[in-house]
């Protein structure tokens, strides 16, 4: 039987807003489609939202770019999610994209949206080394544990990804030396707990109680027929900078068995291994850490990380749940990766100036981001020559236009669940979406000209609830500035917090 597909939330495509800029009387140029009657009576006829844009030299390094070797799109110079009041900072194994991510209809997509899951994708930075006799498959942990009808075919590797920020480790309290669970007893843990070394061992049963977030700063041992049993409605997060053991016997959230009930972080070289029949029901993301199954050990959920080494008759059996969007199943086409490139970006000090007002190094101003309305309901905006701070702030340097700058524009908005929702984006340089904080398009580099989508059914939103957009973008080469916007969601700058602009802007 061939799993259901999982829709890793995300998408692609987008980035809305974005019109017709204009200062208070500055237009730039640009066409939208003709004003119409708002298809609902509440519609605005026009979207308008503020944004701030920050004018550069072109002595900055990352600005005034010959495109020179291979433009195109690149994925992974940012973070998967924002914060509250964060900027985009430069994450390191961004890849090119050679050939796009696209949904079923063939529209482009964000990579790291793209329902790969459909047959259990495991994405890797080198690829893995599975011995004759080792078993790798999947199965669906929507239809309960591993076995019988509920496997399915083998997973596919992809060597060479981009590997995802780790999620923050929450504070913690008192920090102890070693935790030790030991001897034929059950015992119940809650809460947090900070420790250099985390054992379980000797036939002791831990039972995890509501949600509890463990950091180890040297090691996680199950081991010599040590169990971890997660109760209903429990989970478990490890943070780990060190090995992640499992061996002899052992069983960890196989009473659940619910992979995603048991998170494992590695931040470090570690590995996260599993000998002499152990058994673990799991989601690991481990960038730095290689995963090892052997002899007689079986791991199923998700894993995404450095490598996998299989030996003896291990087992590797990834969880590939149902994918859907409003009860449609999803049917992504993956796309194909090149190599790793910084995307023009000369380090990650230089790019945090992109998006921060500083005095000597930008020049802040504010602007207008207009999206017209077409008779089909969807705003608009469309600008080939897309040059709107030209003769202001710094100048145009002797230029026709001046070249060199960053925007970032904020709105909220409602969220309606299988509405339709969506946001398209194409243009050049880079350009980011974060929608509720979730990275929703991801078109960096010089020059991507890739028009991704977005249907913000893929992500992790609830209806009714407010949301802000956010867009990044960068006009960085010396040849063209082109943005092309559409969306359907009715974006406002109402409540907004105010654009920040330099002495002297008017």
């Amino acid at each position: 039987m061939r799993p259901l597909r999982l829709p890793l939330l995300c998408t692609s495509a987008a980035l809305l807003l974005v019109g017709l800029l204009a200062y208070t009387t500055l237009t730039p140029g640009g066409s939208s489609g003709p004003r119409a009657a708002s298809a609902t009576p509440s519609a605005p006829a026009a979207l308008m939202l503020a944004a701030t844009v920050r004018d550069f030299r072109p002595d900055h390094p990352d600005f005034a770019v010959d495109l020179g070797g291979a433009p195109g799109p690149v994925a992974g110079l940012v973070p998967l999610t924002l914060g509250t009041n964060e900027v985009p900072t430069l994450q390191d194994g961004a890849r090119r994209v050679l050939t796009p991510f696209r949904d079923a209809l063939g529209r482009q997509i964000a990579a790291h949206l793209a329902d790969g899951n459909a047959d259990g994708a495991v994405p890797l930075v080198s690829a893995p080394t599975l011995s004759h006799n080792s078993l790798a498959d999947t199965f669906n942990s929507e239809l309960g544990a591993y076995g019988g009808l509920n496997r399915g075919p083998a997973p596919s590797f992809h060597p060479g990804s981009t590997m995802p920020a780790l999620p923050a480790a929450p504070a913690f309290g008192d920090h102890v030396v070693e935790r030790i669970y030991a001897g034929n007893a059950i015992s119940v843990l809650t809460g947090t707990l900070s420790c250099d070394r985390f054992v379980v061992r000797n036939n002791h049963r831990l039972r995890i109680q509501g949600d509890v977030v463990i950091r180890c700063t040297e090691s996680f041992s199950v081991v010599n027929r040590g169990e971890i049993e997660i109760l209903p409605g429990g989970s478990l997060t490890l943070h780990a900078s060190g090995a992640v053991t499992f061996d002899q016997n052992v069983s960890v959230n196989v009473r659940t068995p619910r992979p995603a009930a048991f998170a494992i972080h590695v931040d470090g070289a570690g590995p996260v291994a599993l000998s002499n029949a152990a058994s673990v029901y799991a989601t690991v993301i481990a960038p730095g850490a290689p995963l090892s199954i052997g002899n007689n050990s079986d791991f199923h959920g998700r894993f995404t990380g450095h490598t996998i080494t299989m030996t003896g008759s291990g087992g590797l059996h990834i969880d590939a749940p149902s994918a859907q969007m409003c009860g449609s199943a999803l049917s992504d086409s993956p796309g194909t990766f090149g190599e790793i490139t910084g995307g023009g970006v000369t380090s990650a000090a230089s790019f945090e100036d992109w998006f921060r007002t500083k005095p000597g190094t930008n020049l802040a101003g504010r602007v207008v981001l207009t999206l017209h309305e077409g008779p089909d309901g969807v705003y608009e905006y469309r600008n080939d020559q897309f040059y709107p701070i030209d003769k202001r702030l710094f100048g145009n340097d002797g230029e026709p236009h001046n070249r060199n700058f960053t925007l970032h524009a904020a709105a909220k908005f409602t969220f309606e669940s299988c509405a339709g929702q969506f946001v398209e984006f194409e243009g050049a340089d880079d350009a980011w979406v974060y929608i509720g904080g979730h990275l929703a398009i991801d078109a960096g580099g010089l020059r991507p000209m890739a028009r991704q989508r977005i249907d913000l059914d893929r992500l992790p939103l609830i209806d009714g609830e407010s949301y802000t957009f956010e867009l990044y973008f960068a006009q960085r080469n010396r040849d063209v500035s082109h943005l092309h916007l559409r969306t359907n969601v009715p974006l406002t700058s109402a409540g907004m917090p105010p654009i920040p602009v330099s002495a002297g802007f008017d």
